[in-house]
Order: structure tokens, then sequence, then C-alpha cells
């Protein structure tokens, strides 16, 4: 939700291109209906992928260059700190995707 209370909310030349690119209405990417985006998510890989995608674009963190560096930006930028997730938690699942 921060990616459009604080973000998209102030640009809409950009909400209008995840629009297009998703292939959803403009009027989405203005919602601040927390049960709309649960469901979004839930069934528009779209939509996940360029939500996901804005998150880490905001982060301050550099790029990661290692697989225990994108699990630490990860656990920061996308899980939280306080989150259940973890960098071996990360680096476990990179591991089945690639197999």
């Amino acid at each position: 939700m921060s990616c459009v209370k604080n973000y998209l909310k102030y640009r809409k030349a950009l909400r209008e291109r995840c629009a297009v690119a998703t292939v959803t209405m403009p009027l989405l990417w203005e919602s601040e209906d927390p049960n709309v985006w649960s469901w979004v998510l839930e069934h528009n890989m779209a939509v996940a992928i360029i939500m996901a995608r804005l998150k880490y674009w905001r982060s301050p963190q550099p790029l990661p260059k290692t697989i225990d560096e994108a699990g630490s930006m990860w656990k920061i930028t996308y899980n939280t700190s306080k989150g259940k997730g973890s960098v071996a938690k990360f680096k476990s699942l990179i591991s089945n995707i690639n197999k």
C-alpha cells in the first residue's frame, strides 16, 4: 500500500504506465483499499511483479551482487525487518527455483 499512498499517488504518468503494462484499469493504481490490493496481488501476476519492482525501485539500497546481498535486500526492503523471512529462507527459495 505504501507504493500507492506515498509514491504512485503523486505520479500520474507512472500510474498510467502501470495500468497499460498490466492491462488493468487506471483506477486500480489509485486505489488505497487493502481488500482490492489483496485480491489483485493474489490473482494478477503482472500487477504483483510491478508492485514488487516498485518496492525495490524505491529502496535506497544498492543493487545486490551476491545471493547473500540479494537475501539481505529482500529482508530489509520487501519482507521488512519485523517479517518472518530471513536471508536463509530467501536462499532456500532461490535454490528451489533453480532446480
